[in-house]
């Protein structure tokens, strides 16, 4: 809350999950569903969540939109217009999850006069339940942040994979794939039913009004197992010793004890390294490689040294050393089925969440959301007519603006999301 009593509030969508939190705070306060598609629907599931998550009214917000580059646009407009006619914003300020996400990997935050450790801001045990950290929010922030990315978003519909050089997506490099969350979940689901462990009646009920059981599962059973035809032996932290476990629902009535297989805990995220066909098209390494071809040779080698993944599928364990496997092999493989990569063959694959030096101090579905709330503590909360407006705002959307110019589009005018560095 600033001295002229406005709040900014940090609202990412998702295919599969809704996040709303306050601006400078490592957390978000509520993880919802999806939006709905519904106008009606969608202003009282938004009116509700600022009251009962934030104990304010929309009206009395900025509001920071985190999204993704393919958000489609009349969810975009329906958003923007619900949030500004309707429930009275102040202004709306949208920013690129892919590109946001660059301000979290850097384990320290340097401000205007001194420099702060994020682990500081962390919270401690002791205080867990008492106080949620935050981080000072003063009117210009200084923020490092890697300068090129490779960001690899595994999210619920689909995988996307998009360099961001400087703070810039760049949009020509963008990789796509239907494989996602999605069909990791499925996979498991028919598994689980094929070998008559679980019934499917049963398995619908939602776990907490969130999540559903398989997404429980999934976080609490399964991992990535290493390529099988690697001669390498994986560090400590990919190693797991597969077997049957039993899961339990914490959560709920009935109560749900249900045995997972070890060939189901280590096989259910294959889908996403064996893509669509013999030639893995659409696969992670795939969409990896295509990108980087794509991408001025010398950015290659900063890109690969710094692959980032967010979304729900990159806290599996054992991900980031599969991913690496996989790319080593794909560059090495003569096939007319596939591009030649022969080329990437010298790169390193570094991931900056597997840095033991600079770890990451974030998980990788919450990426963007922090990323957000750290670039939210940069903007201006004084009345319009005390802002300093010489600087144009691209990304910022007021009732006037969307009238006259509609909604900022990251395809036909590229913003670079770098906070001021005064």
């Amino acid at each position: 809350m600033s001295r002229t009593g406005c709040c900014v509030a940090v609202l990412q969508t998702g295919s599969r999950y809704t996040r709303l939190g306050v601006a400078g705070e490592l957390h978000p306060r509520a993880i919802m569903g999806p939006l709905p598609s519904d106008p009606r629907l969608l202003f009282l599931f938004l009116r509700d969540a600022f009251i009962d998550t934030l104990f304010t009214s929309p009206s009395d917000c900025i509001v920071v939109v985190c999204e993704n580059l393919m958000t489609p646009t009349p969810t975009r407009q329906l958003l923007a217009s619900t949030l500004l006619r309707k429930l009275g914003s102040r202004s709306l300020h949208f920013v690129q999850s892919e590109c946001i996400c660059a301000l979290t990997p850097c384990p320290t935050i340097p401000f205007r006069s001194s420099a702060v450790s994020v682990s500081d801001a962390l919270p401690s045990p002791d205080s867990l339940g008492t106080e949620k950290p935050t981080l000072a929010v003063t009117d210009k922030v200084r923020l490092s942040q890697l300068d090129n990315l490779l960001v690899v978003d595994i999210g619920y519909c689909e995988s996307r994979v998009l360099p961001v050089c400087h703070g810039y997506a760049v949009t020509p490099a963008l990789e796509t794939s239907h494989i996602g969350m999605k069909s990791i979940l499925r996979n498991l689901r028919e598994t689980m039913e094929s070998s008559g462990e679980i019934e499917g009646q049963r398995a619908a009920q939602s776990c907490n009004g969130v999540t559903t059981l398989w997404e429980e599962i999934l976080s609490q059973c399964c991992f990535v197992q290493p390529k099988e035809d690697s001669g390498a032996s994986p560090p400590p932290s990919a190693k797991s010793t597969p077997g049957q476990v039993h899961w339990r629902q914490a959560r709920g009535v009935p109560y749900v004890q249900i045995a997972v297989p070890a060939s189901v805990r280590s096989a259910v995220f294959e889908p996403l390294f064996k893509g669509d066909d013999d030639a893995a098209t659409g696969s992670l390494q795939r969409l990896i490689l295509d990108s980087l071809l794509k991408c001025p040779i010398d950015l290659r080698y900063s890109l690969a040294q710094n692959i980032l993944l967010i979304g729900g599928g990159s806290n599996a364990p054992g991900i980031h050393w599969r991913l690496s496997q996989e790319l080593t092999s794909c560059c090495q493989l003569t096939s007319p089925m596939i591009p030649n990569y022969r080329p990437l063959t010298s790169l390193h694959w570094n991931f900056p969440q597997t840095h033991t030096d600079t770890p990451v101090h974030f998980s990788g579905h919450l990426m963007s959301w922090v990323g957000a709330s750290l670039y939210s503590t940069t903007i201006s909360t004084l009345p319009a007519d005390e802002e300093d407006s010489s600087e144009p705002k691209p990304n910022v959307v007021t009732l006037q603006s969307l009238d006259k110019n509609g909604l900022p589009d990251w395809t036909k005018r590229p913003i670079a999301f770098t906070p001021s560095m005064d």
